[in-house]
């Protein structure tokens, strides 16, 4: 029987972005044969406050776990 599992694998960089990219486990008979990579992001610190932006609810969970106010904050002095 063959089944998928999608999962993520994120680096963070020292900046705060994010990298992300979207990984599909396929697995047979419950042993893992194959991984295949689909989606790649690179998101900013901060991205996720314009309710239009988009990505995956996993995608903004991490985000909102690593963005703090003060990574937002170092990023956005940054940028200027």
């Amino acid at each position: 029987m063959l089944t998928e599992q999608t999962g993520y694998k994120l680096d963070v960089l020292p900046d705060g972005r994010m990298k992300v990219h979207k990984i599909t486990h396929i697995f047979k008979d419950g042993k893992q044969i194959a991984e295949v990579f689909g989606e790649y992001g690179d998101y900013v610190p901060g991205q996720f406050d314009d309710p239009k932006a988009m990505a995956d609810a996993p995608i903004k969970a991490m985000a909102a776990a690593i963005w703090t106010p003060e990574v937002k904050a170092a990023y956005a002095a940054k940028m200027k």
